[in-house]
């Protein structure tokens, strides 16, 4: 027979775990834009691109042509 190995996370008085990642009330997410990312679109293949702002290098490309990411200014 398996044994069972059960985790022990650490919780507050209220018996809830602080630790984990939560939706914001509703139409409240996220606060502002993103800090540090600016989004530039490429014209050989039309995507957005995340590039970090005080390196200049690129983070990430939008899987869908056309659409911008949320929350990350333009240049």
């Amino acid at each position: 027979m398996a044994k069972r190995w059960i985790t022990q996370l650490p919780v507050n008085g209220s018996g809830y775990n602080t630790g984990m990642a939560k939706n914001g009330p509703k139409g409240h997410g996220r606060k502002g834009e993103v800090k540090k990312r600016a989004q530039v679109l490429s014209g050989r293949n039309k995507r957005w691109t995340k590039v970090n702002t005080k390196t200049g290098r690129f983070v990430d490309q939008m899987a869908k042509k056309g659409r911008a990411f949320k929350g990350v200014k333009m240049k």
